[in-house]
């Protein structure tokens, strides 16, 4: 394929064509220069090729595919080898199925647990989310199939996806959120990268020129594919000068005229036009040369087992009663040890070829058990028949395992939870379970963190997470000690809601979410507020015993010409063959700017048997060192002292080694402790920042009054209040009853735009737009645009 050739053939309406979707998942194909269709498929947790087009029905109808453990669980591993291999295995897949481009992995930052697409992302820090998603594009882009970056950027919260504001202060944008993408775009170099549906500081992301073409392409050297998000561009012809090359879905019919109006009036540059082109273009020749290959579905599963074991945390084991021998007579309680949730409800949906469940594996092993449901594990109903039945089994046994976790409607994406509860059926039986004598062994499954009810009588817990269709295998060789757990936190675990620092700013607000913790976020903020968390950021225990040496550092100061190499030993002290992950942290120097205590800059899982030794090395530059620096706009690094910090998890910290740093310019560190002093003392219950404080940081005016005017973008469940609106909602609505879980939780808060590009036509954006403008009481203005040719 010539591009420079094919580019000149092509006409003005072809070109077009490129620039939008030709159908739910396809893009035009050009019979005449034989340019042929590609398909786009969602796959971060495994290969989900809908059998559909139809927007509403598509999740539910997949092809069959390995469904493994999801993004907040393979970050729990901390073996980016290991993610980068799965991403190699989905691909794979792809492949077979005539897929060329992966809608994965999602690199968005954990901002707060209640978000309900937390199972999809990585982590609450910006390094081990970047290394993760990074590793999982070069398994996706070395088979020859796109990655996806997605979703660039702050999508951080479901509720009102389509049209909130996230307002976000330039130093916290920089460093965690875009620091995310910036980690796995410059090291994994992904073919294409998703814009995300909300605005961030009054601008979509699909027209962010600031983002897109500023910071994405021109400061990051990213020279691929931009796309959106389905259904999330705004204005076409602005998104395009943004750098947004393709709109999906498609045929997006409006779009397409308001792009050919925008090239004949030459509003609309076409070198902005042929830049997009040619970059589609290049995507699209990319995958002339891929060929199928025969996939073992079950070599599949296998390394779905290990990724597993090797995401799943023991968070407690105080009286080491894990691992279980085989023979010990166990009340296995709880339907999630039966029909166990491992995967999250949305658009990353795998149809699994097969699922184990604990139950099964534990049958398999012969182990001595008796089983009883408890509770449902798809409600919140209390039966107290289960309960009891669940006593009588667990009374007379050596011990219990039960299993507990949220439902699927607590995650999902386009639904955000309301708190961190579990099910009130099963608070009631361990409520009634803990009465007894008998020891318990907590295994939870949940996407996220949540609270664990009575946790203090709990002397073993172990985390599942969502651990993909072997997780019941994976878990059994946890639990009976086939395998040593060696999972980490990828996310810092609250003891309650109202000490994430996030809990006053989460969607509380209809049109725009102010961030105002800025950058504390996870442990940056429970280490420097010194408040204990449940469970720490990287905190997750093993069977066997490690040692770390004092090591050692090669500089004692570092200037910004030199690196900085830190070498330590690590040994395996116990009686299992084991992993133990090496945290390296930068301990901040006191600052008159608002800093963290510390920050993760490195890691390295370490896989010995007993008695082994193995030398870790670590290798810092002083930009490891530095901040963003709002008014300047630039990340520097501030001389001064400083400290490494080599810890088995962001609390439990080994060894301390002081650094002194000078940078080769001196800048000074804006002073925010008169106007914003919230920030510097965190003391706050919960946490809280006025708006005045917050502006401080932000820089500029926030907003605080939502608007009154029904626009184009306005959610439907806010247009109720008028007759037309009402209308609209009751026929939406018709389509719940058979529609899955994340459509249900959209159709509410879907823009009247997204209605209207879904809509495959029947709602044009011209008859929207006249719509609104009734719904406004604007009549002269609706019947002029009626008469009113369009473009």
């Amino acid at each position: 394929m010539d591009i420079e050739q094919i580019l000149h053939a092509l006409s003005n309406e072809e070109k077009v064509k490129l620039l939008v979707g030709y159908d739910f998942w396809n893009t035009h194909e050009i019979k005449r220069l034989n340019i042929p269709s590609i398909t786009l498929t969602d796959g971060p947790h495994g290969l989900r090729k809908s059998l559909t087009q139809d927007a509403f029905q598509g999740l539910s109808e997949s092809v069959k595919a390995v469904c493994f453990p999801t993004a907040s669980s393979m970050a729990n591993a901390f073996n980016l080898d290991l993610i980068e291999s799965v991403g190699e295995a989905i691909a794979m897949h792809a492949k077979s199925e005539d897929v060329h481009v992966l809608l994965a992995p999602g690199a968005n930052i954990k901002r707060s647990p209640l978000c309900g697409r937390n199972f999809e992302y990585y982590s609450e820090d910006p390094y081990l989310s970047g290394m993760c998603a990074a590793s999982f594009i070069k398994g996706v882009e070395k088979t020859g199939i796109q990655s996806s970056l997605k979703h660039f950027v702050a999508n951080n919260q479901e509720t009102r996806r389509m049209s909130i504001d996230a307002i976000i202060d330039e130093r916290a944008l920089r460093e965690l959120y875009l620091k995310s993408f910036e980690i796995a775009i410059k090291e994994g170099k992904p073919s294409t990268v998703m814009t995300a549906y909300n605005k961030i500081n009054g601008q979509y992301a699909s027209e962010h020129t600031h983002l897109l073409h500023e910071v994405l392409r021109k400061q990051w050297g990213y020279q691929g594919v931009i796309l959106s998000d389905w259904g999330a561009v705004n204005d076409r012809v602005a998104s395009l000068k943004a750098g947004l090359d393709l709109e999906m879905p498609g045929p997006s019919i409006d779009n397409q005229k308001a792009l050919l109006h925008a090239i004949k009036h030459k509003t609309l540059s076409m070198r902005i036009v042929n830049d997009s082109v040619r970059r589609i273009l290049k995507m699209i020749k990319k995958t002339q040369t891929l060929k199928k290959e025969p996939i073992d579905l079950e070599a599949m599963h296998h390394l779905a087992q290990k990724m597993a074991e090797e995401s799943i945390v023991l968070l407690r084991n105080e009286k080491e009663r894990l691992p279980l021998s085989e023979g010990t007579n166990i009340a296995l309680i709880g339907e999630l040890a039966e029909k166990p949730r491992y995967q999250g409800a949305g658009s990353s949906q795998i149809n699994a070829t097969k699922v184990i469940s604990l139950k099964n594996s534990c049958l398999e092993a012969g182990v001595n058990f008796t089983y009883a449901k408890g509770y449902s594990a798809n409600d919140d109903f209390l039966d107290e028949g289960l309960i009891n039945q669940a006593v009588s089994v667990a009374k007379d046994k050596d011990v219990i395992i039960l299993s507990i976790g949220l439902t699927d409607s607590a995650e999902t994406e386009g639904l955000d939870r309301t708190h961190l509860k579990i099910p009130h059926n099963q608070f009631k039986l361990i409520k009634a379970l803990k009465t007894l004598d008998v020891p318990i062994v907590l295994v939870l499954f949940g996407g996220s963190v949540f609270q664990i009810p009575y946790q203090r009588d709990f002397d073993t817990i172990l985390s599942a997470y969502l651990p993909g269709q072997a997780g019941g295998k994976a878990l059994y060789n946890v639990l009976f000690g086939k395998t040593n757990p060696s999972g980490k936190l990828s996310e810092t675990w609250p003891h309650k809601l109202s000490d994430v620092p996030t809990v006053q700013y989460f969607s509380n607000q209809p049109y725009y979410q102010h961030y105002r913790e800025s950058i504390y976020v996870g442990y940056r903020y429970y280490d420097k507020a010194l408040k204990e968390p449940l469970f720490p950021f990287g905190h997750g225990l093993s069977y066997t015993q490690f040692e770390l040496s004092e090591g050692e550092l090669s500089l004692n100061t570092l200037t910004s010409d030199e690196e900085l190499t830190i070498t330590l030993n690590v040994k395996n002290v116990g009686e299992y063959e084991g992993a133990e992950v090496v945290q390296c942290y930068i301990k901040n120097n006191d600052s008159t700017l608002y800093k963290a205590e510390k920050e993760l800059k490195a890691f390295k899982k370490v896989h010995l048997k007993p008695g082994e030794e193995k030398t870790v090395v670590f290798d810092l530059s002083i930009n490891d060192f530095s901040y963003y620096h709002a008014q300047r706009g630039k990340f520097i690094t501030e001389s001064g002292d400083y400290a490494v910090w080599i810890g088995t998890s962001s609390k439990n910290i080994i060894i301390k080694h002081d650094i002194k740093v000078v940078a080769s310019k001196k800048y000074s560190p804006h002073n925010y402790q008169r106007h914003a002093p919230s920030y510097y003392t965190l003391k706050s219950e919960p946490f809280t920042v006025s708006t005045s404080q917050f502006q401080a940081v932000y820089g500029s005016g926030v907003p605080t009054v939502n608007p009154k005017k029904i626009t184009f973008n306005t959610p439907l469940e806010d247009l109720k209040h008028t007759i037309i609106g009402t209308k609209l909602n009751d026929m939406v609505n018709k389509q719940k009853h058979d529609s899955d879980l994340m459509t249900q939780s959209i159709i509410k808060t879907i823009p009247l735009r997204v209605l209207s590009q879904m809509s495959q036509g029947k709602l044009s954006k011209k008859k929207a737009l006249i719509l609104v403008d009734f719904m406004n009481h604007e009549f002269f203005k609706g019947i002029k645009r009626i008469f009113k040719q369009s473009k």
